[in-house]
């Protein structure tokens, strides 16, 4: 009887999947997005009737969303509806008080049926992008700085957005609740001049979505701006162990583009994770001595070599266990170079420094975009990825794949340009797993593919032979469909294509022998978009596949920057801000690239945009599963269906189990060249004349200039005619500026001139020297010419333009740069502070980039407050003769008498051509001698809120203090009196001694140290705030506890009281403390049961010792 009722059951569940009433499907994201409208797809088949979607709360049975009814239509097309939860409803259901918050999608076909799946919820909705005006900030500076609001679609967002500032001692010190202004909200703040130096955020988010935040961080630190900046370039990325030499460029460049001569010096080390003995197991360099560099930097280069022999003898020196670098990949090491460099002129320093990670091998396999499942009698495809240990493709590079169960047992090729290979293999029927070995220089990895699932043994195969495709009007990808075993039942295989989660397209096309369609590649699709395929066989049952396809990074709005290339300082200039016909609001931002030399790398980037785009990708494979249930699971659907044979599975985390992301493109470097070859298209020799008279700030020389175009392809006819013309604009021009600076004079310079100029020019001095600026937001409709006022700086300006529209989304621009620049100036670097009475020497350093040497005469203008014999009248100058294409450094020496701002001002003026050529006034900030002391008293407050309470604050300065120093007294006032600024200064590293003490002395020395210990422990556990400390504080309250308790019991007399000895009285007070704080240990005792215990930590607590 059992084998009978075994039987029907088989049968019963073999019929069920091959019926063909009542088809439908509906597939809708795996996750729902508070807010948000989401859209699901439904086909119905052969539905007699309506059929309504919802979305429920499972426990409750709460609707949360608006409810859609569905009617069959004749043609059986996939239909698309949108849901949205309700946030109002949602907003005290029990499901987000878990990780992964979830809701019912229903399908309700009364009174036939009524299906559902488990899809999760979130809060995360639309995005959000920070800009600040700079990277880096001084105390007493604004901080400037913009929100962009935009909602999934990247298009702006009104949704009221939370912003709060958080200082470098994680305080926050500013909180707003703003409404955006068509997607942006643009504010400031002001950093305090007593601030610490340190890393400042700028934090945003939604309502309700704060594990989604948004973090920009810029630092405030006393600075100055450098004049010049210093990079290593590595002749790789990585550095290899198996390499004998390791080379490396030094590169020196002004902010203007010029190179920078000098002196260099090299320090090399090892970097490993965790090995500083810290408990937050920080990366510690140590320094290889004796492996130093030192050399000269010419025209802003210098070639560094070091031999891995050398390293590894002087890394063994002092080891007794030998040091390998194989040994030091393996652990995750990194090669650390430091370099820095002075101006021979100024003697200005300047240093950087990089990481590179010590590798064994040279090459990164990546197989995860071969199928995991291959589909029987349809050809097997190998792709592999090849990269280097930065992350970039690796070109060319021979890969062999073998594949033992194939016909062709092994095979060879070369990547492309990407660092991709493809191999076809066609694998047996009945191979129950292909193993698939690819070996690159060699080292091999390993990928096991497995077969395919049907119950039909009807299968569906999708391929698309474009690797990156670009999307744009007109342009499609032709996407292949093969089908094996049952044919489809109504001679239909559907689509569906998806991007950023979201439902894009879905239609079908008539299944034939070789089933192709072209797909039009539209900017909705970009960065990357999936293509699910379906049919149903002739049993019903759903067979599925999908593919991902990578889309070039390219913004639906358009904005480019042009202007000319150079500009003097202060003058005005012209940004020409093209939509390509589009009409948006541009938010405009200008910054000194100086400032990058810094290390202060925070700037919005088009691919921090793109980024963000594809996180809202739910897909986690980059090809079909298993079956079919795990084809729209692993796009990023949950689906119902008809089938019983297949379910969709409840997501089990918003992130992937498995690590899928895109991979990083190479630079399109023949692009860039061909941009700058463009000027030089006309092959004709007036044309070459032409570019040889263009006028531009002479800040190459003809020759230099001729080399670029040589570089560019031109013919020799061409190269001539363009020096020879440079070479007479060059003569012409200079012969005109004579004449006219002799004009009506008829004589050469004199004193007298010499001294009017330096007693009267107050104009025309270069005395505005912003970091950043032209902050601003406006509208553009189609193109438009804005006007900016150049700050007076001798520098390459960034220029940096976002647009914003509802029709077209949002999009950053690559950055523009221009340039600012004159042929002869002064450059004048001052410490960002002097003390009172220091003599210190100003140091001014004259360029002359012209072609002609300079008789000069430089002056430094006196001022009230410092004294510097230099300036003791317009009599004091100094004369000083600079060479074409050199630089003289003039230094006056100067004491200042008085604390404040004192403008230092030197002027240039030319005694051949009896003229002024340069003015720059900057500020010195002195400040009073001594140090800064800083002293925190705390005074505790028991209010019961009837009446008040006063106190005196000691506000005398200690006898020390130095006369008119500026101070401050600052007060915080917390309403807890056990609150942050209480816990963070006991448990923090440099106060834990005071609170965990070990235990010592008599009973009552014992309670006294116990006390305070369990109390912060119990505060600590309920108020959920260990994670402010740092880690093992618990471990360590812990282990003063159990030693304290201990401890006490060698103090309890037979009638378990308690007194400071075992000979001494009984103590009321005493004992009536350790029953309490025994009470506290027993409760958090209780508390804790069942949960995890740091070994050699527990503390068991009896009632009996009570």
């Amino acid at each position: 009887m059992p084998s009978s009722v075994y039987l029907l059951l088989c049968l019963s569940y073999a019929v069920l999947p091959v019926s063909t009433s009542g088809r439908f499907l509906v597939t809708a994201p795996s996750v729902f997005h508070v807010g948000m409208k989401e859209r699901v797809s439904v086909q119905l088949l052969q539905s007699p009737r309506d059929v309504s979607l919802y979305l429920e709360d499972e426990t409750t049975g709460l609707v949360v969303s608006n409810k859609v009814t569905i009617s069959p239509t004749e043609d059986r097309a996939i239909q698309t509806v949108e849901l949205e939860v309700n946030r109002d409803q949602i907003s005290e259901l029990d499901i987000f008080r878990t990780e992964t918050p979830y809701l019912l999608l229903v399908y309700d076909d009364q009174p036939e049926k009524r299906d559902m799946v488990r899809v999760l919820v979130s809060q995360h909705r639309g995005h959000i992008f920070i800009q600040t005006d700079q990277p880096i900030y001084n105390p007493t500076q604004k901080v400037k700085f913009r929100i962009f609001t935009l909602d999934h679609s990247m298009r702006p967002h009104t949704e009221p957005v939370h912003i709060s500032v958080i200082n470098s001692g994680g305080n926050t010190v500013k909180r707003m609740l703003q409404n955006p202004d068509g997607g942006i909200v643009s504010d400031y703040l002001k950093i305090p001049d007593v601030s610490e130096p340190g890393v400042w955020k700028i934090v945003a988010h939604y309502q309700g979505d704060e594990k989604n935040a948004v973090t920009r961080e810029f630092q405030v630190k006393k600075f100055v701006l450098p004049s010049f900046e210093v990079s290593i370039q590595p002749m790789e990325s990585y550095f290899l162990a198996d390499w004998e030499q390791f080379n490396f460029t030094i590169l020196a460049s002004y902010s203007y583009g010029e190179t920078v001569n000098g002196a260099f010096h090299c320090r090399f080390g090892v970097r490993e994770e965790g090995t500083d003995g810290s408990e937050g197991g920080k990366a510690q360099t140590v320094f290889i001595r004796g492996l130093e560099k030192a050399g000269s930097v010419k025209d802003g280069e210098a070639v560094v070599s070091v031999q891995r022999s050398q390293i590894l003898n002087l890394l063994n020196r002092n080891n007794i266990d030998p040091v390998d670098l194989k040994q030091l990949a393996q652990n995750g090491a990194r090669f650390y170079i430091t370099a820095s460099v002075t101006d021979i002129y100024s003697g200005e320093l300047q240093e950087t420094e990089v990481v590179l990670p010590i590798v064994a091998n040279r090459y990164s396999v990546d197989l995860s975009r071969t199928r995991s499942y291959f589909i029987p009698k349809v050809s097997f495809k190998v792709q592999a990825v090849v990269r280097f240990p930065n992350g970039s493709p690796a070109p060319d590079v021979k890969v062999e794949i073998q594949t033992p169960v194939s016909n062709l047992k092994s095979q060879t090729a070369t990547t492309d340009s990407e660092g991709i290979v493809n191999f076809f293999f066609s694998i047996p029927e009945d191979t129950p797993a292909a193993k698939i070995t690819a070996i690159v220089d060699g080292q091999q990895h390993e990928m096991t593919a497995l077969p395919a699932s049907s119950p039909s043994r009807s299968f569906l195969f999708i391929s698309m032979n474009s690797k990156v495709v670009t999307p744009g009007v007109g342009i499609s990808a032709d996407i292949d469909f093969i089908t094996t075993g049952d044919r489809p039942l109504d001679g239909n295989i559907y689509y569906m294509v998806l991007s950023r989660g979201e439902l894009r397209k879905s239609d079908k096309v008539t299944a034939q022998e070789a089933t192709s369609i072209m797909l039009s590649i539209s900017s909705d699709l970009t960065p990357s978009f999936r293509l699910i395929g379906y049919y149903y066989n002739q049993g019903g049952e759903i067979i599925a596949d999908s593919v991902w396809v990578d889309v070039k990074d390219v913004c639906e709005g358009k904005i480019s920057l042009s202007s000319k290339k150079t500009y003097r300082p202060g003058s005005k200039a012209e940004l020409e801000i093209d939509l390509h016909g589009q009409k948006a609001k541009v938010a405009l931002l200008a910054v000194d690239k100086a400032i990058y030399a810094l290390n202060a790398q925070n700037k919005l980037t088009p691919k921090q945009v793109f980024s963000s785009m594809q996180s809202y990708d739910l897909g986690c494979s980059y090809t079909g599963g298993r079956d079919t249930a795990a084809v729209f699971n692993d796009a990023g659907l949950s689906f119902i269906s008809h089938s019983s044979t297949s379910r969709s599975q409840m997501r089990k985390g918003f992130a992937c189990e498995r690590g899928f992301r895109r991979q990083k493109r190479s630079l399109n470097l023949q692009k860039l060249m061909r941009s700058k070859v463009s000027s030089y298209t006309d092959e004709k020799l007036q044309k070459c004349c032409q570019d040889g008279f263009t006028l531009i700030p002479m800040t190459l020389s003809c020759e230099e200039r001729a080399r670029r175009v040589s570089r560019a392809g031109k013919e020799e006819a061409c190269l001539s005619a363009f020096l020879d013309c440079c070479r007479e604009g060059v003569k012409q021009r200079d012969i005109k500026m004579r004449q006219e600076a002799l004009k009506g004079r008829g004589r050469t310079a004199d004193i007298g001139e010499m001294e009017d100029f330096f007693d009267t020019n107050v104009g025309n001095i270069r005395r505005f020297f912003e970091t950043s600026f032209e902050f601003r937001e406006f509208d553009v409709n189609g193109e438009k010419k804005h006007s900016l006022i150049l700050p007076d700086s001798i520098t390459t300006w960034e220029i940096q333009a976002v647009s914003l529209s509802a029709s077209h989304g949002f999009c950053v621009s690559e950055p523009h740069e221009l340039l600012v620049f004159k042929e002869l100036f002064i450059a004048l670097r001052l410490p960002y502070s002097v003390k009172r009475y220091e003599q210190l020497f100003i140091t001014a350093v004259i360029y002359n980039y012209g072609h002609d040497k300079r008789e000069l005469s430089i002056h430094m203008k006196s001022e009230e407050g410092l004294c510097s014999p230099g300036s003791a009248s317009s009599l004091s100058y100094v004369n000083v003769t600079v060479s074409a294409g050199s630089a003289k450094t003039v230094t006056f020496s100067a004491v200042p008498m008085v604390t404040g701002k004192i403008p230092v001002t030197l002027l240039l003026y030319d005694k051949k051509e009896e003229m002024g050529r340069d003015t720059i006034q900057k500020t010195l900030l002195v400040v009073t001698e001594g140090i800064e002391k800083r002293e925190e008293m705390s005074y505790f407050l028991d209010i019961d809120g009837r009446s008040g309470k006063s106190f005196e604050i000691d506000g005398y300065l200690p006898n020390s203090t130095v006369p008119d120093t500026g101070t401050n007294l600052f007060v915080r006032i917390e309403g807890e009196v056990f609150g942050k600024a209480t816990v963070l200064p006991l448990l923090s590293t440099s106060g834990v001694e005071g609170l965990l003490r070990a235990p010592f002395g008599c009973a009552e020395q014992t309670m006294i140290m116990m006390s305070p210990t369990a109390l912060a422990l119990r505060y600590l556990d309920l108020s959920l705030a260990w994670k402010e400390l740092p880690p093992k504080t618990r471990d360590t309250a812990l282990a003063h506890i159990e030693n304290a308790y201990s401890r006490i019991l060698t103090f309890k007399k037979e009638d378990a009281s308690y007194g400071a000895w075992l000979n001494h009285p009984a103590s009321n007070w005493l004992t009536a403390l350790v029953v309490k704080v025994m009470s506290l240990v027993l409760d958090r005792q209780l508390a804790g049961r069942g949960g995890p215990r740091a070994p050699g930590h527990g503390v068991c607590v009896r009632a009996g010792d009570l």
